[in-house]
């Protein structure tokens, strides 16, 4: 089985503090993808292999959608990362198939 990963970033939004520093909130994405070269991913019908989004069937590919949303604060100047200052753990918010 073939896995390929990638990441991707949604809008922020920013929330000016008091002490001169932004506040900024996000979700980052990762993606992760299954394939088999020479086979295909099957999905039965309990949906128990790949999650309860997917129909079943059998696929080409499968890729899952990772959410995580942090927030940092920082002033966003002179190059310098923020801190993190909360969020929560990846959590699956997608899943795809692309079908044979």
């Amino acid at each position: 089985m073939r896995e390929a990963l990638g990441t991707r970033c949604d809008r922020r939004f920013g929330l000016s503090l008091p002490s001169g520093d932004v506040l900024s909130c996000f979700t980052l994405h990762a993606f992760q993808t299954f394939s088999m070269p020479s086979g295909s991913l099957q999905q039965d019908a309990a949906q128990s292999q790949w999650g309860h989004q997917l129909a079943p069937g059998s696929y080409a590919s499968i890729t899952y959608d990772y959410a995580e949303p942090p927030c940092d604060a920082g002033s966003g100047t002179d190059g310098v990362a923020g801190n993190f200052r909360f969020g929560d753990t990846f959590r699956i918010v997608g899943t795809t198939g692309v079908p044979l």
